[in-house]
């Protein structure tokens, strides 16, 4: 899948004639698709911005009736969260799929943000991320049941099919704004977020390389 640059080229154009983003601002892609590029950029541009993984915080607090951005805000303040979800098997809890109607509840203006990366560069990604895909296989996740996540097929669907939700649910509740970007189009990001949060285009760069995996590349060549 592929980001929707007519979407965020909207939100661009509404931004230049004055208007501005909403806070809290989360980001609902999957670990191993730029969380930490999104942090730097959001501390670069002044912002308190988290990389909590507070997803198993925001379960309890959401089941005992608060919105569950507020543990996230507690523990770790500001109101930026660039990785929401935990994978830490028997602890494994992804907000950005199973609390997306109690985050609309408790925060009906979040803007969310999905970066983009061709999805076997992400499945080669977690690959690559300590045991990261074993921790995959052993959770038990809407869409991705404990035992699956072994096979190819499995992540690909599982990943696409997130897409379309969060793209579902924001066409189903408008008070969000959707930001969808390619990880690697450096120069377009660079444009799109300084636009959008007022921040310097130096801010954005490439964070969190898996420096293993970029030399095993090289040696291929």
């Amino acid at each position: 899948m592929v980001p929707n640059h007519s979407q965020t080229d909207k939100l661009v154009a509404a931004i230049s004639e004055g208007k501005s983003m909403h806070l809290p601002v989360l980001n609902m892609g999957m670990p191993k698709e730029g969380s930490s590029t999104l942090q730097d950029f959001f501390k670069c541009a002044g912002f308190r911005a988290s990389h909590s993984q507070c997803g198993n915080l925001m379960q309890k607090a959401a089941q005992n009736g608060e919105n569950p951005l507020s543990a996230c805000n507690t523990n770790w303040g500001g109101e930026l969260h660039m990785q929401l979800d935990i994978s830490r098997p028997p602890t494994c809890y992804y907000p950005q799929i199973q609390l997306l109607d109690e985050i609309h509840r408790g925060s009906p203006n979040a803007t969310f943000i999905l970066l983009f990366r061709p999805v076997m560069d992400w499945i080669k990604s977690i690959d690559h991320w300590q045991d990261m895909r074993k921790r995959f296989v052993k959770c038990d996740l809407p869409g991705l049941p404990e035992g699956v996540g072994g096979r190819m097929e499995d992540m690909v669907q599982w990943h696409c099919g997130h897409v379309q939700h969060v793209r579902e649910f924001v066409a189903h509740h408008p008070s969000h704004a959707l930001i969808e970007l390619d990880l690697y189009d450096t120069e377009r990001n660079q444009r799109v977020m300084s636009t959008l949060f007022n921040a310097s285009s130096e801010c954005w760069g490439h964070s969190n390389i898996n420096k293993k995996l970029v030399n095993k590349e090289k040696q291929k060549k």
